[in-house]
Parts: C-alpha cells; sequence; structure tokens
C-alpha cells in the first residue's frame, strides 16, 4: 500500500498505535475469554457433560484471541503505515542456521521461565501449557503447528515490523520479540518466545518472507511440543514409574524390554536434540555476532529510542495489563 495514502504518524504516535492495537487484542482476549467461561458455566449445570469435552478448552483460549482479539488489533494498527522495503534472498544455509539458533534458545528460556516460576510459587505453579501438551489430539497438533505459527507470525512479524521498521531495526526487532513473549501472559513461556521472537524478528527483517518465520516456528513447535509428548505416550506408564525406583529385577527387567523399543526412540530424540542444540549454540556464538542491522529511513534519534517507544502511554498499558495477566496466571496455576 502507498504511504502517500495515509496521513504520516511520527516514530511516538506509531509505537503508541501498536501498543493501543497489543493492549486491546488482549484486553478483548481475556474479556472475551472470561464470558465464555461463564457461559460454560451455566451450560454445564444444564449439560453436566459439556465440560469433559476437551474441545471447550480449545474454544476458551483460542477463539478469543484469534478470532476476536487479533482482528480488532489489525484494525487498530490500519493508521501506521506500511513501508517494507526490498527483500534480501535467504539461502537454504542461513534458513538451517537461523533454526539451529532457536534450539538453544527455546531451551534456556524455558529453563528460566520454570525456574523463575518454581521460585515465586515455592514450586506450586503448574505450566498452563501442560493441559494442551499432554493432548495429542488432530486440533492440538492443528493450533499448535499450523494456526498459531501462520497467525502469530503475520501478526507479530509481518504487521509490527512492516509499520515499525522504518524507525530503526533493532528498535522494533527488541519490540516485537517483546511483544511476542508478553502476549503469552505467563512466565512459562515469556522468555523462550522472547528469545526466538528476536530470531525471529532478524529474519522476517532481512528477507521480508514471512513463509520463512512461519516455517522456524512450525518446527520449533512440533519438535519442541509435539514431538516429545508423543514420544513419551508409546511408552508404558508402568515402564515410566519404574524408572523412578528401578532396581534391576528381573520382573522390572520384563516390564523394561516390553517398552525398550519406545525408550530407543526417546532417547535417540534426546541425543539428536542435545546435539542440535550445540550445534545451534556455536552458531550463535559465531554468527549472530555478524548480524547486519541496516539504518532506517525514519531511524529514532540515538538515545531516544527507550522513551520514544516504552514512553508511549498504550505501550506502557499493554506492558503493565501483561504483566498482571501474568501474576494471575502463576496465582491461578497454584
Amino acid at each position: 500500500m502507498d504511504d502517500m495514502n495515509w496521513k504520516p504518524l511520527n516514530a511516538r504516535q506509531s509505537y503508541n498505535r501498536m501498543g493501543l492495537a497489543l493492549f486491546a487484542m488482549g484486553a478483548l482476549s481475556v474479556a472475551v475469554q472470561l464470558l465464555l467461561s461463564l457461559l460454560v458455566q451455566r451450560l454445564e449445570a444444564v449439560y453436566p457433560q459439556i465440560a469433559s469435552g476437551s474441545w471447550v478448552r480449545y474454544i476458551l483460549s483460542f477463539v478469543p484471541l484469534y478470532l476476536v482479539g487479533m482482528p480488532c488489533a489489525y484494525r487498530l494498527m490500519k493508521p501506521v503505515v506500511i513501508s517494507r522495503p526490498d527483500s534480501e534472498k535467504m539461502l537454504p544455509g542461513d534458513f538451517i542456521i537461523s533454526l539451529l539458533m532457536c534450539f538453544p534458545l527455546m531451551y534456556l528460556g524455558s529453563i528460566i521461565g520454570n525456574l523463575l516460576s518454581a521460585l515465586f510459587t515455592g514450586g506450586r505453579s503448574v505450566n498452563p501449557l501442560n493441559e494442551f501438551a499432554y493432548d495429542l489430539s488432530p486440533v492440538t497438533v492443528l493450533v499448535m503447528v499450523i494456526i498459531g505459527p501462520v497467525l502469530e507470525e503475520f501478526f507479530f512479524r509481518r504487521q509490527i515490523i512492516d509499520r515499525c521498521g522504518r524507525f530503526g531495526e533493532k528498535q522494533v526487532i527488541l519490540f516485537s520479540a517483546l511483544a511476542f513473549g508478553l502476549f503469552h501472559m505467563n512466565l512459562y513461556q515469556f522468555f523462550y518466545a522472547f528469545l526466538l521472537g528476536l530470531v525471529l524478528g532478524y529474519v522476517y527483517t532481512r528477507s521480508r518472507r514471512l513463509r520463512y518465520t512461519i516455517a522456524i516456528h512450525m518446527i520449533i513447535n512440533f519438535v519442541g511440543g509435539i514431538v516429545p509428548q508423543l514420544l513419551l505416550s508409546s511408552i508404558d506408564e508402568r515402564t515410566l514409574a519404574l524408572l523412578e525406583h528401578f532396581t534391576g529385577s528381573p520382573e522390572q527387567m520384563a516390564i523394561l524390554m516390553r517398552s525398550l523399543p519406545a525408550l530407543v526412540a526417546y532417547g535417540t530424540f534426546a541425543v539428536v536434540m542435545l546435539v542440535l542444540t550445540i550445534i545451534g549454540i556455536v552458531y550463535l556464538f559465531t554468527k549472530a555476532p555478524r548480524f547486519r542491522l541496516n539504518p532506517a529511513p525514519a531511524q529514532i534519534a540515538k538515545g531516544q529510542a527507550a522513551r520514544t517507544i516504552y514512553g508511549a502511554r498504550w505501550v506502557i498499558l499493554f506492558i503493565l495489563f501483561c504483566a498482571v495477566m501474568t501474576v494471575v496466571s502463576l496465582v491461578t496455576s497454584m
């Protein structure tokens, strides 16, 4: 779209508008989720079996965000003009290196999130993703591996970076990653979403091709969420319990041998992921320092970026709202 069709907004106005859109997305999603929860409770009194359906969980979790929050936020972003510079070709090797960098960041962020959640709650909190992770239904795979990555990359990479990238590449990559992390509204996911958002933001900024970030996002969700649970589900529960108190008795050995193929498959997966993570660490230290950021057409003046972006009132409200919801998530998960 031609920028001349819109009244130009300066950096402060543009980021403030993005903050408004993000705040509206979060607030509307939570409000609709609460209303739907009340409706489900009313229906449950008449139809008790309704609460047992996994589809209820998906409606409460994803309909408010993807069908209400994101469309409204997209409409609110419209006054911020799109400015998309010429793209740069991304070679297959560059894509693979970017993907490999994501593995150590994913695990590092998960460790930080888990440790802090346990610290703040005395180890009583439960990761809200667990209820989805153990459900390997087609709907789970569809949402985690296809719908989520496509919509989230379209929103957090294309819309934010295309609309605010002209004010500075480093600033918009950081902002989009922070927004991506905060939007999850729980401490378990914030850190790894933020770190992955930095890589995804850079990949999109350089290539301007959404297919690359969507592909990386899909692979990370599939390998990090679906594959481990799929492999664990193939291991007998008695075997998992046995491994905690293994004595080597003939009976235990017989149980172990029955699950040996599944255990070998899971062990192989763990080794492969360890190797990929180590390679990713090497690339992080050798390749990431050479990441190139180009001058932006309307670059924010040096030393003014933090005040311009994070001093905007709607950006502040968005951050505060997500922080409050993160605390609520910790408290309610205990």
